[in-house]
């Protein structure tokens, strides 16, 4: 049958009336997009995709749009619909891997991250995931090393930031922090608010700054700068009332300061370094007001946004520094934080986190900011969590987070709970494919205390010891046959205070300075040697053992080819780069000027950015070296005057003033102990000062709630003694007076809570598939008070989890307990931080969370009489202190 010409017609208009509707709804929908519409955009994008179902560029456009509004659980589904329809796009893959991880989805995010890495190998994010697989669960391990709660003055509105201020109030970064009266509009833009913490932890009589400060539009973060007395905030770069955007379409940020004197606020001006084509944002300074990190998206950075360093320069600041890429990824890294432990926190969403942006902190050594650490839940989750600031004079810290609750970001307080010792793990592997290092012995030295011991690599490469605060750790292999003995594998620095219970290093890799032999130690991959290889290999046929020597030959051979022709390459670059030599010579110059006016802090800066524009030039690295010197012999002076100055405080008993001063002298000479030594004496009489205070303010409090309840007041009673439990959270009097109030004032609470207690659990109905009381793996004891993990049971939560390997098909039930000291509510909590404890111990070791199930029951399942208001001896009460196991079937 033939085609009428006519009806061919007919349809090829309809087919390109539909295109032409489905390009219109697509452009709509753009549009959209780029001015934040989202809600529209998506209203365009599903009218769309109705038309012609299976186009990957618009389920693309619908996942992005879902992402950017926060909902996770569309965005994954239509993430996978895209990457169903096309898996060719490598942001496709990224973007589910990062949509997964908020979704705790951790072991299908790596998935998508290998796949991710093999499409683009060099990327850090993909390489940072994939180091430790099991990542995630060191993160989640150990919640208990930190005390949380979100403020209450959190609104529906978001929160971005809060800086330290004077006379113990902070400054707040939020979107309408005051209440707001009836009928009255919420301002849409950040504003910086003056905030007081009360007794309790809590921020209260929120106050917004003039408009020296807060502008028409968004003002915030902000961070205060004590050496200078100035806000350095960050604002958004305004044409008239639109803001002005990238070519990323991100609107453009600027730091702006504003003086603060005599108790006013200057006119906030902005900083001359700012530019109308990137942003620069959220700036902080050191306590000597000398150094100003902050975040910008300008060219030459390794991603989207990164963190950079500039030095005080007379009236101005020196050319902007990045950090490199330790600290920097492909992602993003904002909101830099310089903490007086000396660390850098900043958020990001580059390296292995929990989900969205999380909260890591980076040590310098030397003039390098080390790889960072993830402080980990629950300070980080599977959203966004950012903005963190840490006082340590007090110990208290705050942040801000998404992760749900009364409004976009709410912020947070936290204080550190005392970590003894870090666990320190990883895995050492050959830099020669089918070589296990399996039984290979290694040395590990602590250098400032020069304890050494050893250890043999268990059958997968791994190694594991334990490492105290300040420990400066350096591991060797021991066969100097194979291993050059002077050549550390890892050196690791163990934080001071510890804030991570346990590190993962991951996998580092060894040189083996030669193969081995027929008669080597070192093991085939798989095998138990080359001795047990060799046994292997049919009679007669030697030859095979020189295939282990002709791989490293050929790759030797190879390294060396790839290393002469990446030289000619950068000779070649280096010599047709005019404009990179023109660059160059013009920064030498300035760097010589520098020199010569004696700025050499300035002219070392500017001698290292020099280097690193032509790396092979040796010129900048000498005159570099000139300028530490010369900059070492004004320290000298600068460091006893500057010691003079802080004894003269320490005599006068101005304790801050003298620590501070103390302080500046370590920044100048950080090898003297002298200072430290006047510190700790400092912080002994400073403690001492406010324990006696402390103390006053705590009898003081409780004498007012025993005449309160003698006149039965008991309502006005129970918030005194609440506020006398703040003081001293660990007070058995205070928390058996509340018991009792409580038990006054909710008879029946008690009542439904004891009734509830004494209702069998799945615990007691389970039948154990494994008689662990016969092997004494039934439980385990916990000390008074805590909720970490005894050295002594380790051994048996080892076999625990050695039984649970070799009986895949059970999980372990876990019920919890304390003893009867303390409140009925805190001890609630205290056994499930108990219950936690062991199962965040199991899953470091491999255990999968779905394998275990926890219960807890405060005090109020004692195995003897020892109950509220009965005297019992210690061993009567550890006894209750248990954590008891059940391993049942799945």
């Amino acid at each position: 049958m033939r085609n009428h010409p006519k009806v061919l017609l007919f349809l090829l208009c309809i087919i390109s009336l539909s295109a032409a509707a489905q390009t219109a709804e697509l452009d709509k929908g753009d549009k959209a997009f780029e001015i934040f519409d989202f809600q529209e955009a998506l209203f365009f994008y599903e009218t769309a995709n109705e038309a012609q179902p299976g186009d990957p560029n618009i389920t693309r456009r619908i996942a992005n749009t879902y992402r950017r509004m926060g909902q996770t659980t569309m965005a994954a589904e239509w993430y996978q619909k895209t990457l169903g329809l096309d898996a060719s796009n490598s942001q496709d893959m990224l973007s589910y891997a990062e949509i997964l991880k908020n979704l705790q989805q951790y072991d299908e995010a790596i998935e998508w991250y290998e796949m991710y890495s093999k499409m683009k190998p060099s990327d850090m994010r993909a390489k940072s995931h994939l180091k430790d697989k099991q990542y995630y669960r060191d993160l989640y391990a150990d919640t208990a090393r930190y005390e949380m709660k979100r403020f209450k003055i959190n609104n529906e509105n978001p929160v971005l930031g809060i800086t330290l201020f004077q006379d113990e109030k902070f400054l707040v970064s939020a979107v309408q922090l005051e209440k707001s009266k009836a009928g009255v509009e919420i301002n849409p833009y950040l504003d910086v608010f003056l905030c007081e913490l009360d007794e309790n932890n809590e921020l209260k009589n929120p106050i917004r700054l003039d408009e020296n400060v807060n502008s028409a539009f968004h003002d915030g973060p902000a961070y205060f700068c004590f050496a200078d007395q100035t806000l350095y905030i960050t604002r958004t770069n305004m044409k008239g009332k639109k803001p002005k955007f990238n070519k990323n379409g991100n609107a453009i940020l600027k730091i702006f300061e504003s003086k603060y004197e005599n108790g006013k606020w200057s006119e906030a001006k902005e900083m001359k370094f700012n530019d109308e084509g990137f942003s620069n944002g959220q700036a902080c300074l050191s306590k000597d007001g000398q150094t100003m990190y902050f975040f910008s998206d300008r060219d030459g950075g390794f991603g989207g946004t990164d963190l950079y360093v500039c030095y005080k320069s007379g009236n101005g600041w020196s050319a902007p520094i990045n950090l490199g890429q330790n600290v920097n990824t492909e992602g993003n890294e904002q909101f830099p934080f310089l903490g007086e432990d000396g660390y850098l926190y900043f958020a990001s969403n580059g390296h292995a986190g929990l989900g969205g942006m999380d909260v890591f902190s980076s040590e310098q050594i030397g003039e390098v900011w080390q790889s960072p650490l993830n402080l980990g839940a629950p300070i980080n989750s599977s959203n966004d969590d950012f903005s963190i600031v840490y006082d340590k004079e007090s110990d208290n810290g705050f942040f801000c987070s998404n992760r749900g609750g009364r409004g976009d970001d709410d912020m947070f307080f936290y204080k550190h709970i005392s970590i003894k010792n870090m666990i320190i793990a990883g895995t050492i592997k050959a830099n020669v494919p089918n070589i296990s290092l399996a039984g290979e012995r290694i040395k590990i030295t602590k250098v400032n205390s020069g304890e050494v011991s050893y250890q043999t690599l268990d059958e997968f490469e791994n190694f594991e010891f334990s490492g105290n605060p300040g420990d400066m750790i350096e591991i060797v292999m021991m066969d100097a046959e194979y291993f050059d003995p002077n050549a550390p594998v890892i050196s690791f620095h163990v934080a001071s205070p510890i804030v991570d219970p346990f590190v993962n290093l991951g996998e580092q890799s060894v040189e083996l300075k030669k193969l081995p032999t027929r008669d080597g130690q070192l093991s085939l991959m798989k095998g138990s040697g080359l001795a047990a290889a060799k046994a292997t290999l049919p009679a007669g046929d030697p030859s095979k053992f020189g295939e282990l020597d002709q791989i490293n030959t050929n790759a030797s051979a190879n390294a060396n080819d790839e290393s002469q022709l990446n030289l000619a390459k950068k000779k070649t670059t280096d010599t047709s780069n005019e404009k990179l030599k023109a660059e160059y010579e013009a920064k030498i110059k300035e760097a010589d000027k520098l020199f010569t006016d004696k700025k050499y802090k300035e002219s070392l800066s500017a001698y290292q950015e020099a280097s690193a524009l032509m790396p092979d030039e040796t010129y900048p690295k000498n005159m570099a070296e000139k300028c530490s010197t010369s900059i070492a012999s004004k320290a000298e002076k600068a460091y006893a005057d500057k010691i003079a100055a802080a004894d003269k405080l320490f005599e006068q008993e101005k304790w801050g003033e003298a620590k501070a001063a103390y302080k500046g002298a370590i920044q100048i000479n950080p090898g003297d102990n002298y200072p430290l030594n006047q510190m700790t004496a400092i912080d002994g009489k400073v403690k001492q000062a406010a324990a006696e205070k402390l103390q006053k303010k705590f009898d003081d409090k409780v004498e007012e709630a025993d005449k309160l309840f003698a006149l039965r007041k008991y309502g006005e009673a129970k918030t005194a003694y609440k506020a006398a439990s703040a003081m001293k959270p660990d007070n058995a009097t205070v928390l058996n007076k509340l018991d009792n109030l409580e038990n006054i004032l909710n008879p029946k609470k008690k009542e439904a809570a004891d009734a509830k207690a004494k209702l069998p659990s799945e615990f007691d109905t389970a039948l154990p598939i494994v008689d662990l009381v016969a092997m004494s793996l039934d439980n385990v004891i916990f000390e008074y008070n805590k909720a970490f993990i005894n050295e002594e049971d380790k051994p048996r939560l080892d076999q625990l989890f050695k039984l649970m390997q070799d009986n895949p098909n059970t999980k372990l039930l876990i019920r919890a307990h304390c003893d009867s000291r303390g409140s009925m509510a805190y001890n609630q909590s205290l056994s499930m931080s108990r219950a936690m404890a062991v199962q965040g111990y199991l899953m470091q070791k491999g255990v999968k969370r779905e394998r275990i199930k926890t219960e807890w029951f405060g005090e109020q399942r004692p195995l003897n009489g020892c109950i509220d208001d009965v005297p019992c001896e210690e061993d009567q009460y550890e006894v209750n202190r248990r954590a008891e196991f059940k391993l049942v079937a799945q």
